[in-house]
């Protein structure tokens, strides 16, 4: 079949609609939200935002072969999936304080407290082509509801157990469940599913 002209503008205005939101969000202060979002450091990018969203959703109505295939948030199934990322993408945000949990509370050594998340990576590098397999006897979909407890699991655990009582086993369980969560998830599952709910030339997307 014959090239489709590249979505030029397309790509621009999302560019300009994930920096903006980003650039906001990284500024406001939640804990001071009302006086946060008057600063010129958040309001003038959430109104970019807010103008470049529907020209962007105007833009990729209208062209040949659109970057982002608006569809795509019209099919049930894969809105799930997007949900279900969001929510474990969230919760797995919490690894970034590891570190400083195990240097501040663990007192482990100044500066090696990067080293703790080197855990989450083991078991998240195991689980990742287990999920593979796992998919084959068990189905992608029964694989992602077990991945989906799994940083569930691990952040209670952290929330419940190992704030109350600060040990570095009780520390490392909680990041195993949560490195395990990432790879039967993020992973092979939902990259699988989402497979099957595309055409065939909209998978780079």
């Amino acid at each position: 079949s014959a090239l489709k002209k590249l979505d030029f503008l397309g790509s621009i205005v999302l560019s300009i609609v994930i920096s903006s939101l980003m650039y906001a969000l990284i500024n406001l202060q939640f804990f001071d939200f009302v006086n946060s979002i008057k600063s010129t450091s958040v309001w003038p990018f959430l109104l970019i935002f807010v103008i470049a969203l529907p020209i962007f959703i105007y833009i990729e109505k209208h062209v040949e072969d659109p970057i982002l295939n608006l569809k795509f948030f019209t099919n049930k199934q894969i809105v799930i999936l997007f949900i279900l990322n969001f929510i474990i993408g969230s919760g797995l945000m919490g690894v970034v304080f590891i570190p400083q949990f195990g240097e501040n509370v663990l007192r482990i050594k100044s500066g090696t407290g990067g080293y703790v998340v080197t855990l989450f990576a083991l078991f998240t590098g195991v689980s990742s082509p287990l999920g593979g397999r796992l998919i084959d006897k068990y189905g992608a979909k029964k694989l992602l509801l077990a991945g989906f407890l799994c940083p569930v699991i691990g952040s209670l655990y952290q929330a419940f157990v190992t704030s109350k009582n600060p040990t570095f086993i009780n520390l490392a369980i909680g990041i195993a469940f949560m490195g395990l969560g990432m790879g039967f998830t993020i992973g092979t599952p939902i990259n699988y599913l989402m497979m099957t709910f595309v055409n065939g030339d909209e998978l780079s997307i």
